[in-house]
């Protein structure tokens, strides 16, 4: 009998012990490769249990099993959920049955029920993954297109939409491949969304061309599967079996990205082995996208508080780094970066993400306020590319230089400007503003044509020199127009709120009144 991998979890240790010794689980068709009394604990170690099947108690503390479930089904799409409790809750057994589990079994039960109860899902979860297998090799079978279908398989794997087993077969039968002696690396690449203020179409068409050349020049040298994302970015998942570094990689992307004359937002994962290898290699890939997002766009560029990081949430040493920037303190940097460092070292963090995450948070603060230049710029895109390239060592080496590189832009700037220099495109702004402010549609990029400004660099000035965001000084202006025209009571409420640019009426009073604290009746006086 096949021994399928079935992970325990019950809140209470003296039951749970009782789960795992009391029965026989290899005459049932099981192999316990987990107990846990925490389901946070189990989903922490889900990567190396990887159960196909899961006993679980439904209340418990933290999180309950049918959450777990869910979560559980999010990584490992076919496993098979088993549930039991001692409270005889329909509700409960609804939601279990709304995620797809086997069954409920209330408690008390006896030793034989038990045991019939799992003898029938071992059969449930073999049946279904024949089925599956018995559907991929179907699928082959009336596919004219064998690379297409072979891509499609890989992206659905990738994506935890396939087993594991079917996918080594699909490899051996359509190619004569063991994934087991492959690498795999994986690129998510995508034209940076500044591209796209001045001209939409510009921008797709260029993503397209920018996507082909990637597909032929990686092919040349590399096995790649490649699919879009749902943001419309690509991935590309590179078999590095005969050159497992995937800095040349890198460097071909670079390469392609040079000719076409665009920045692009890219990263390329670590190596990984194995046929999990491509589901790891998209994972990381894809929490690194996500990061990179962050700093890519200058169009909304988002917070430091804000940013995931492979979920890490930013910390004191951190804080007191970008404090470190936001003062210019060169002398501060290098004992301040050492106990960074000192801290995600003796934590036995994962140091290179940790350095990713600082350098990203760093850049999005520069690019926020001043300093940023194109040299400086260039240098975090290198950082960005090579941090998986080098030892640890070398990245905080690298990135110590690149943190004091950024102040020494900051102190150049400072030098070389000052807030002067933009007092008559404010100006010009706000007299712009002052004439189409009843214009629903204006927006910064309107503003920013009228005075012959780049959207993105108008932003950044304005927000530098006013000390708020061009969105919020266009509503502060459509609300103190709109405090006028209640006062002067010779409009109503609709009215008023479209001439000053805002049509929806209970949108224009939840503006209002969080502007003022009122409701525009109220700060009228009744009159509107």
């Amino acid at each position: 009998m096949e021994l399928l991998r079935l992970l325990l979890l019950d809140d209470e240790h003296i039951i749970l012990e009782g789960m795992k010794k009391t029965y026989q689980w290899e005459e049932m068709g099981y192999e316990v490769v987990g107990a846990y009394t925490d389901a946070e604990d189990a989903m922490a170690e889900l990567a190396g249990t990887k159960p196909q099947v899961i006993l679980s108690d439904i209340r418990m503390r933290n999180m309950d099993g049918l959450e777990f479930f869910r979560q559980v089904c999010e990584e490992i799409p076919d496993c098979l959920g088993i549930f039991v409790s001692a409270y005889r809750d329909f509700d409960y057994a609804k939601r279990a049955c709304e995620l797809g589990a086997f069954g409920y079994l209330p408690k008390p039960f006896k030793e034989e029920d038990l045991r019939d109860f799992m003898l029938r899902a071992h059969d449930e979860y073999l049946k279904k993954k024949e089925a599956l297998r018995g559907r991929l090799i179907a699928e082959y079978l009336s596919s004219k297109q064998n690379a297409a279908f072979i891509n499609t398989m890989v992206e659905k794997f990738a994506k935890n939409q396939a087993d594991a087993e079917g996918m080594e077969r699909l490899f051996d039968i359509t190619a004569g491949l063991s994934p087991k002696n492959m690498v795999f690396s994986c690129a998510v690449i995508d034209v940076d969304v500044e591209y796209s203020l001045n001209n939409e179409m510009e921008y797709e068409a260029t993503r397209f061309e920018l996507f082909e050349q990637l597909d032929e020049t990686l092919k040349k040298y590399y096995r790649v599967w490649s699919f879009l994302l749902d943001n419309g970015s690509k991935a590309f998942i590179v078999d590095l079996s005969e050159n497992k570094e995937c800095a040349a990689v890198q460097e071909l992307i670079a390469e392609v990205s040079r000719k076409k004359g665009v920045e692009v937002i890219s990263v390329v994962s670590k190596e990984y082995s194995g046929i999990f290898g491509i589901q790891e290699s998209y994972k990381q890939a894809r929490q690194l996208y996500e990061i990179m997002l962050g700093y890519g766009s200058g169009m909304a560029p988002i917070k430091s508080e804000e940013l995931i990081a492979d979920r890490r949430s930013i910390n004191s040493k951190e804080l007191e780094i970008i404090d470190v920037i936001r003062r210019n303190d060169a002398n501060a940097i290098k004992d301040c970066y050492r106990e960074f460092i000192n801290e995600i070292s003796s934590q036995n963090e994962d140091v290179m993400m940790y350095l990713l995450q600082l350098a990203i948070r760093v850049q999005i603060y520069v690019r926020e306020t001043y300093g940023e230049t194109d040299r400086l710029n260039g240098a975090y895109q290198s950082f960005f590319r090579g941090i998986f390239s080098v030892s640890v060592s070398g990245g905080e080496d690298i990135l110590y230089n690149l943190l004091v590189q950024t102040i020494k832009s900051r102190l150049e700037y400072c030098r070389e400007n000052s807030a002067n220099n933009f007092t008559s495109y404010i100006r010009q702004a706000m007299d712009y503003v002052e004439a189409h402010y009843a214009e629903e549609s204006l927006t910064v990029n309107d503003v920013a044509a009228a005075i012959y400004l780049n959207p993105v660099y108008f932003g950044r000035m304005f927000k530098q020199n006013t000390g708020i965001p061009f969105r919020r000084h266009l509503m502060n202006v459509r609300m103190e127009k709109a405090k006028q025209l209640l006062l002067q009571g010779e409009h109503g409420v609709l009215q008023i709120g479209e001439m000053v640019g805002i049509e929806n009426p209970s949108y224009f009073t939840q503006l209002f009144k969080q502007y003022t604290g009122m409701v525009p009746s109220e700060f009228a006086g009744g009159k509107s």
